[in-house]
C-alpha cells in the first residue's frame, strides 16, 4: 500500500512538472536570442505575440513593442514593417515583441485594444523574468492605426502596466481622428470595403456618418492622441506629405502640440513615399537611427 501511494505521488509530481513546462513557453534559439512565436498573452485567438529575447548577459532591460496597422480592422504582427524592424534590431540587446490584438467590431472598441497592449507588456515582464532579465522600460512602435494605438496608450496609460512606457514612435500614425479628411473620399473605404465612419464608430463607441460628423466630435477627440498632448511621452513622428490615407497636417499638428508643451519629439518627413513609408529608404534609415537614439536615452 505504501508503495502504491509513492507511485501516485510520483505521478502527480511528473504531471505538475509537465504543466509547469507548458506554462513556460518554449522558445527556439537563433544566434544569441531566443525566439518565442505565437505566444498567447490572453484567451482570445487574436491575443498572440512573438518575442525576440536576448541572452540575459546582453540584455539591457529595454523593450520595443511593435503594433501593426490595418485601419483597426485587419493586419497581422508578421509583415514587412515588423520583419524589417526585427532584422534591424535583433542584436541590439533590447527585447523585441510584435503583437496581434483584438480588432474593432461590434463589441471590441479602443479600450479593448489598449487593454491588449497592457496585457502584452505584463506578459513580456514575466517572460523576461523567466530568462533572468529585469524589463523596466518600453518603447511602443506602431504603424498607421497601430501608431494611433501606440500613441494613445503611451499618452494615457504610460505607467499602467508592469513595464513603464517611456517613449513612442508612430509611422504614418493617426494622431487625430477628428480630422474630416479621414472620412471624406478616403481611398481606405474602397480598400476595406466599408466606410471609415463605420470603422471609427466601432472604435470610439459612437455611431456617426460623414453627414453628422460634428455630433461625434467629443467621442472622436476622446479617442485621439493629440487630445492628451499634456500627458505625452517623448515621441518620434514619421509621416509623408503625400500620404493619401492619413492627413499630413494631423502629424504636423501633433508635433506643434508637443513643442508647445516642451515634450521631446522628432518629426521625420518621408517625401518619396505615401502611406507606405517603406518606399523611402533614406528617411526610413534616418528614422531607425533616431529611434535607436531615443531607445538609448529613454529605455536604459
Amino acid at each position: 500500500m505504501k508503495r502504491f501511494f509513492v507511485l501516485i505521488l510520483a505521478a502527480i509530481l511528473v504531471i505538475t512538472l509537465a504543466e509547469f513546462r507548458q506554462r513556460k513557453e518554449p522558445g527556439r534559439e537563433s544566434g544569441e536570442n531566443t525566439i518565442y512565436s505565437d505566444i498567447h498573452y490572453g484567451k482570445d485567438e487574436k491575443q498572440v505575440m512573438d518575442i525576440v529575447m536576448p541572452h540575459k548577459d546582453r540584455a539591457n532591460g529595454g523593450v520595443m513593442l511593435l503594433i501593426h496597422g490595418g485601419a483597426w480592422v485587419e493586419g497581422d504582427k508578421n509583415n514587412g514593417y515588423t520583419e524589417a524592424f526585427i532584422n534591424k534590431y535583433s542584436d541590439s540587446g533590447y527585447i523585441i515583441a510584435t503583437m496581434n490584438y483584438r480588432l474593432a467590431s461590434g463589441d471590441i472598441s479602443l479600450k479593448d485594444m489598449l487593454d491588449d497592449i497592457e496585457s502584452s507588456l505584463n506578459y513580456i515582464k514575466g517572460a523576461a523574468a523567466q530568462n533572468g532579465i529585469s524589463a523596466g522600460r518600453a518603447m511602443l512602435i506602431g504603424w498607421s492605426s497601430g501608431g494611433h494605438l501606440a500613441e494613445m496608450y503611451a499618452y494615457t496609460r504610460a505607467e499602467a502596466a508592469d513595464i513603464k512606457v517611456t517613449c513612442v514612435t508612430a509611422y504614418s500614425g493617426i494622431a487625430d481622428i477628428t480630422d474630416s479628411s479621414l472620412y471624406i473620399d478616403n481611398p481606405l473605404d474602397d480598400i476595406l470595403k466599408r466606410p471609415m465612419t463605420g470603422v471609427v464608430s466601432n472604435l470610439c463607441g459612437y455611431g456617426f456618418t460623414a453627414e453628422n460628423l460634428s455630433d461625434a466630435k467629443d467621442y472622436l477627440a476622446a479617442a485621439s492622441p493629440i487630445t492628451y498632448a499634456d500627458r505625452a511621452v517623448p515621441t518620434i513622428i514619421c509621416h509623408s506629405s503625400i500620404d493619401t490615407y492619413v492627413s499630413y497636417s494631423t502629424a504636423v499638428n501633433l508635433k506643434k502640440a508637443l513643442d508647445e508643451r516642451g515634450i521631446d519629439n522628432c518629426f521625420i518627413d518621408f517625401p518619396k513615399s505615401g502611406h507606405d513609408l517603406l518606399l523611402d529608404e533614406d528617411s526610413l534609415e534616418l528614422s531607425y537611427e533616431k529611434l535607436y537614439e531615443y531607445a538609448k536615452k529613454y529605455l536604459q
